[in-house]
């Protein structure tokens, strides 16, 4: 489960709160039916996101706890060759990742926006959105299926329906996501 969107990043912390919860939720119902579960998330999205981890960790079933962690990943300006090596493992063991609310970097030019159109810039958002990367996906021989959920058009998954982002969305051609996702919600 990948969530994390850093929009206010001029605060501390930076995070915007619906992904964080659904997230957690998600993870708790996941956990409960014995599934394998990985919570990653940018490093300034940390505290909220382990906060509620604590919390779900605190009330699951204690034999299911080593089925569930938490990745606090570093910013794409600190991604080292180790972080990449970890992505890479993750990516290979995994059967599905989810993204919610999880931002993703613009088909304009790259770049992570808010819905008002400012950098959440590479300073705070690590490169997870690979994860989502078909041409990366088949470059490291990843079969897994992805989902998506998004409610802006500047969220992972929402490549998917770009034209309508454009179209309806307030400074859509700029935000509009470059990643797409097999499911989208």
């Amino acid at each position: 489960l990948v969530t994390g969107f850093p929009c206010f990043p001029s605060l501390e912390p930076p995070t915007e709160t619906d992904g964080p919860a659904g997230t957690l939720s998600i993870a708790r119902a996941l956990v409960r039916t014995g599934r394998n579960v990985v919570v990653a998330t940018d490093e300034c999205n940390g505290g909220v996101v382990r906060a509620a981890y604590d919390h779900v960790r605190n009330e699951s079933d204690s034999a299911l706890q080593p089925n569930f962690t938490l990745q606090l990943c570093p910013p794409t300006s600190k991604w080292s060759a180790s972080d990449e090596a970890e992505l890479q493992r993750v990516g290979a063991t995994v059967d599905h990742v989810l993204a919610l609310e999880r931002v993703s970097p613009s088909a304009s030019d790259g770049n992570a926006y808010t819905m008002r159109g400012i950098v959440m810039g590479e300073d705070l958002v690590s490169p997870l959105g690979k994860l989502f990367d078909p041409t990366y996906q088949k470059a490291q021989g990843f079969a897994y299926g992805t989902s998506g959920v998004g409610d802006g058009g500047n969220e992972v998954g929402m490549a998917n329906v770009a034209e309508r982002v454009r179209e309806h969305v307030n400074n859509g051609e700029l935000i509009v996501s470059a990643l797409p996702a097999d499911n989208l919600l």
